[in-house]
């Protein structure tokens, strides 16, 4: 177990910016958060790409996207907010920085980066986290196992079906070191 706290149900809905983006996300979003729970030695967490008003499901999580301020900023009381984009490696970070990545349904927008970005996630951390939407009808979001294998190889821990709605997804959690 750790000592990380989390983004509220409420806050999660109606953060500004947020409300219409993420209807319907909390189901699979929550789910995450109940596998974080379990992990053990997580203190230092980075999340790509949250979304709309930059808000990680983890409290103080430093956050990574190309769409934020400039450069990287970081307040003794807040998170970190790293402009860059996932897709240009290396990425500005060292090696091992954070004991956890999350990327909630990010990966299939790296546009055939992902092996390169996936290559810079196991550098950076000893964990991840990636939710990923499963055989859907939209064009890039119809991936099974064989191009995760492309992505990852086969080394992910487990695989948790987290939304069998219309657009299935997936919950990956990968170890990187013991």
């Amino acid at each position: 177990m750790n000592n990380l706290t989390f983004i509220s149900r409420h806050d999660y809905y109606f953060t500004p910016g947020r409300e219409r983006y993420f209807a319907g996300r909390w189901p699979f979003a929550s789910m995450v958060i109940e596998k974080i729970k379990t992990l053990d030695r997580v203190e230092s967490v980075l999340e790509l790409g949250p979304g709309p008003g930059s808000r990680p499901l983890v409290n103080g999580a430093d956050t990574m996207g190309r769409r934020m301020e400039k450069g990287r900023f970081c307040k003794s009381d807040d998170n970190c907010k790293i402009l860059h984009d996932a897709r240009v490696a290396p990425w500005p970070i060292g090696s091992k920085a954070y004991d956890l990545f999350m990327a909630l349904q990010v990966f299939e927008h790296l546009d055939g980066r992902q092996a390169e970005a996936f290559a810079e996630v196991r550098r950076i951390s000893r964990q991840a986290i990636l939710t990923l939407p499963f055989m859907c009808q939209m064009k890039s979001h119809h991936i099974g196992w064989e191009e995760y294998g492309s992505w990852f190889g086969e080394t992910w821990k487990s695989a948790t079906l987290v939304d069998s709605g219309q657009c299935r997804k997936y919950m990956l959690h990968f170890i990187f070191e013991p």
